[in-house]
């Protein structure tokens, strides 16, 4: 039996324990207060900073106003602190994509369109919000305190005619998006077109993969499809030829260059010639060294590189002549040369002038070469495989030469490296999204129950920390998935960017989305779903409207980490101000040079399409479920949509 003074202390206890609980708890209004002020303080705070530094230092933030090679009309006015805002937003379509590309032009056409979407989504909060908020009182309903709650569909019981509201708006939000998608498409084709008209050489092209034997060379591809489409139509077809040695007597001449160069630029600034330590037998890969003068011995180790590379395409040169004298390459041990017996010998000997299963064909006229991609020329299955040629300087040449069978090969395994990598990305997601709801984790986890019993304080901190370990993963996604899509053989930059955002979009719908809405049970969820299909609807319509807030944090924290480190350009400063200290810097040429993965303030690297577009796919599936279930989302894609317009890409 317990004494008046023990039920008074254990009373005392439990009323201490459901106060702590209670502190414990924190409401839908809380996190997305703490969100908005931490992740949208620090950016409030970049924004204004970057808006001062572009001023200040306009060769850092108008890289292409004056770095060679990447001038445009388009970068000469700065606009003031503020004004760039609105005058970016009035750039010509047309302008942008003939000074940025047409990848530029679609991203900001939807970046633009996501926008108008999430204009009509704040149009139905100002009448659902009501709709919702004053909903009758039920069992279902009356646990719910938290004003943000009150205002979504969750608010509401089952049943309940104001259900009718959400359709309404639900039409509302999909007839319009489906209408911009029309208008989309209208743009598109038109917009195409003039791409297409350009007279660029891409457009005139097309590459041809798996030629057979018989027509492994440029005079007799050209004849080919001279019989399809006239020789009059038909400029020219080259096939490229394996060039290892050439390509790595080439490397070695740049090599040299480089080094005479810098010996020079040395003596320049010194006054004193400097001085190389040499190998005497350079065939040894340890031997003895001695020091010599630096610019006469690579003065004449260039010379022995320009003549071991004139011999090299000489010969090249006579093959293809069908020559039978050759020179061999001179040795940088002899200096010679002599001469070989045929050209079998030189070929035999390495893999120069070996000719590729693949070529380029190139047509007078863009019609021309848009049928021969729509037209089957062989009667071999998949030989004479015609596809779009990329830009000449996007070329991947190591992949050019790919037979069907290795580019099947390659697929297959890209396929499933994603797909064993997107099963187990399942249990990282799945851990951070049940982070972002306490209570579920205290019954999984029993070490962190223990733990947010002793400190409670760290529970809005795990709250906000979950949607950052997605940002934070998912980040490190594009890398991954593009060393996967090198498996596939392709034989452009471009075509690696378009298979790794079809990766990344797929990652960001099953994974950040689906995975993260039913994490609390997902195993369970599965079976469930394996028995019977249709239970995916009661299940998502369960758990999509419980993790608004979370899918809401995600868009914040994406979007203002994004520009947090992009408008200051962070990452790019700090690689720059390495690279002024790391490597050579003598010259100009050295200091236009990455070394050690540092690039210089005026090699900047490209925009990263397939991740930022991927970003977006993300903000469109939750634009489209949760426009018309909870106010909150259509509120911060507006914000998102109107931030992400002004990045130039």
């Amino acid at each position: 039996m317990l004494s008046l003074d023990d039920e008074a202390v254990s009373s005392t206890v439990h009323r201490a324990m459901e106060e702590e609980e209670e502190t414990t708890e924190f409401s839908d209004s809380q996190i997305l207060r703490d969100t908005l002020i931490i992740y949208g303080g620090i950016f409030a705070g970049v924004f204004l900073l970057y808006c001062w530094l572009r001023l200040r230092h306009p060769k850092t933030y108008a890289i292409r106003n004056w770095v060679e090679g990447i001038q445009t009309e388009l970068a000469k006015d700065q606009f003031g602190f503020l004004s760039w805002l609105w005058k970016v937003h009035g750039i010509n379509e047309e302008d942008l994509m003939n000074e940025c590309g047409m990848d530029a032009v679609c991203f900001v056409r939807t970046v633009r369109m996501g926008f108008r979407i999430s204009a009509v989504g704040v149009f139905n909060m100002i009448w659902l919000l009501p709709v919702y908020y004053t909903a009758e009182e039920s069992s279902e309903t009356e646990d719910i305190t938290d004003t943000v709650v009150k205002m979504t569909i969750a608010h509401l019981p089952s049943g309940s005619s104001r259900l009718y509201a959400t359709i309404i708006a639900a039409y509302f939000v999909f007839g319009y998006a489906m209408y911009l998608i029309y208008e989309e498409f209208t743009w598109y084709i038109e917009m195409r077109h003039k791409f297409l008209r350009k007279t660029l050489p891409k457009n005139y092209t097309v590459f041809c993969r798996n030629i057979p034997k018989e027509y492994q060379n440029n005079e007799l591809l050209e004849k080919f499809f001279a019989r399809s489409f006239g020789a009059e139509n038909v400029l020219e077809a080259r096939v490229p030829l394996k060039l290892p040695q050439l390509e790595k007597a080439v490397a070695e001449r740049e090599e040299a260059l480089d080094n005479l160069e810098h010996a020079l630029a040395m003596f320049q600034k010194d006054g004193q010639r400097p001085s190389y330590k040499a190998k005497q037998d350079k065939k040894k890969f340890c031997g003895k060294k001695e020091e010599v003068d630096s610019i006469e011995y690579f003065s004449h180790e260039l010379e022995e590189a320009n003549d071991d590379v004139q011999t090299r395409i000489g010969n090249l040169q006579a093959i293809a002549s069908g020559s039978s004298h050759l020179e061999e390459p001179a040795t940088k041990e002899t200096g010679k040369s002599r001469s070989f017996k045929s050209a079998m010998s030189f070929v035999g000997g390495s893999e120069d002038g070996q000719v590729y299963p693949s070529g380029f064909v190139v047509f007078k006229k863009i019609g021309t070469a848009s049928a021969a991609l729509q037209m089957v020329h062989h009667q071999q299955p998949f030989a004479m495989e015609i596809v779009e040629a990329p830009d000449p300087d996007a070329v991947f040449w190591g992949n050019i030469g790919r037979t069907h069978k290795d580019l099947q090969l390659g697929k297959l395994a890209s396929f499933a490296a994603t797909s064993v990598l997107c099963i187990f990305w399942t249990i990282p997601m799945s851990f951070f999204a049940s982070l972002s709801n306490v209570e579920a984790v205290r019954e999984d986890i029993d070490f962190l129950d223990d733990l947010f019993n002793d400190y409670p304080g760290l529970v809005p901190v795990f709250e906000q920390l979950a949607p950052f370990f997605v940002v934070i993963f998912n980040a490190m996604l594009p890398i991954i998935l593009e060393k996967f899509t090198l498996l596939e053989g392709p034989i452009s930059s471009g075509v690696v960017a378009s298979s790794t955002f079809v990766k990344l979009a797929a990652f960001m719908i099953i994974q950040t989305f689906f995975v993260s809405a039913i994490s609390g049970s997902i195993f369970q969820a599965i079976n469930d779903i394996i028995d019977d299909w249709t239970e995916i609807i009661d299940l998502l319509a369960n758990a999509l409207p419980a993790q608004g807030t979370y899918f809401m944090q995600i868009v914040i924290v994406t979007t203002t980490m994004g520009m947090i480190f992009e408008l200051p350009r962070l990452v790019p400063a700090i690689m720059a101000a390495l690279r002024n200290c790391i490597g050579p810097n003598l010259t100009e040429k050295e200091r236009k040079k990455t070394a050690f993965g540092l690039r210089p303030i005026t090699d900047p690297s490209p925009f990263l399409f397939p991740k930022f577009t991927s970003q977006l796919v993300l903000y469109f599936m939750v634009l489209f479920v949760y426009a018309v279930i909870s106010r909150r989302s259509s509120m911060s894609l507006l914000a998102t949509r109107n931030v992400l317009f002004f990045f130039s890409p």
